[in-house]
Formats: structure tokens, sequence, C-alpha cells
């Protein structure tokens, strides 16, 4: 049975819903793999969802460095600032 045009449109979800109910969900997962207390109204609002979107953000940007062929930077040591071996007294004299 074919449905009137004004209920197609009417049930269908808007971008913006649907973004919404992604974060939400993605938020859930997140609450319940670190064991953190999940509230609806904490989303785009609270410090744990920052630190959400932190960690989002962060997956998102070194999963496109590793499928991009990027090498991933490896830390290096600052070099280290020589000081003189000679003995306080000796130091003091020159």
């Amino acid at each position: 049975m074919a449905q009137p045009k004004w209920i197609e449109k009417y049930l269908r979800m808007k971008p913006e819903v649907t973004k919404l109910f992604d974060d939400l969900e993605a938020y859930l997962d997140y609450c319940k793999i670190n064991m953190l207390k999940f509230d609806e109204k904490d989303l785009y609002r609270s410090e744990q969802y920052r630190r959400f979107e932190k960690y989002r953000n962060w997956l998102y940007r070194r999963g496109n460095a590793e499928q991009s062929g990027e090498p991933q930077k490896e830390y290096s040591r600052p070099p280290r600032k020589e000081y003189s071996r000679a003995p306080r007294s000796q130091q003091q004299q020159t």
C-alpha cells in the first residue's frame, strides 16, 4: 500500500536529528566501555563529553594517518646539554 507523500516526509529523519542520535549512541558506548555515568542531558555540555570528543577526534586523526600511508612520527629526545666534568673546586678557580 502506497503512503501519502506527507507521511513519508513527516517520518523521515532530518540530518540534524540523525546526527544527534548517532552522537548519543556513540557517547553511550563510550560511557559503557569506560564505566562512566551516562546522562542524556550531558550531551554536548559536560566535561566528560568533551573528553569523549577529544578521544573521538584522536581516533579519527590516527585512522587517517594510517590510511594515507604517512609514516608515524617517532618521539625523539632533544640533545642533552653538555656539562663540564671537572670538580666544582677546579671550575671556581678558572
